[in-house]
Order: structure tokens, then sequence, then C-alpha cells
């Protein structure tokens, strides 16, 4: 679940869970995303770590988009910044 859009109305979305352990995998890195998996109760299927690791690649282009998208003009900035620095 996600909070995202609480300022759009909404109280929650649902979303994929590989979202969530994203933040696992780049703050503590793959050996340690693995030990978590392991104990993970939830559905995790053949390209799990796959969107991970996409989403990791590409989290400047996410974070624009969402910067845009609620009215961020500060934090677009800085993401463009880092999408010219990461990409060019």
């Amino acid at each position: 679940m996600s909070w995202k859009d609480y300022y759009k109305g909404k109280l929650m979305t649902i979303e994929d869970a590989a979202t969530d352990f994203q933040s696992i995998y780049e703050d503590f890195g793959e050996g340690f995303y693995q030990e978590v998996l392991k104990h993970y109760a939830g559905p995790v299927d053949n390209s799990f770590t796959r969107r991970i690791q996409t989403r990791l690649r590409a989290c400047h282009l996410f974070n624009a988009a969402y910067a845009i998208e609620y009215g961020f003009a500060d934090r677009l900035k800085q993401h463009l910044i880092d999408i010219e620095s990461h990409f060019c």
C-alpha cells in the first residue's frame, strides 16, 4: 500500500511490493535484500528483483515525474540536474 496519493484526496493505493523493497536494496545492498526476501511471505515472481533494479536505474525520472505531478518545482530542478548528470 502507498500513501502517495494523499495529496489528491485518496487515502492509499495498492502497488507493486518491489517498490517497497527498492529502498532495502538501495540502502543496504543486494546481500541484505536477499536475506530479507527469504522471510517475505508475499508473492515474488521471477521479475521481482529485475523490477527493483530497473526502478533504481530510473529513479531520477520517477522522482521528476512525481515533482511535476504534485507541483514541487524546487525538487524538480534538482531531479533534472540528476537526470542530466546520470544520462548525459
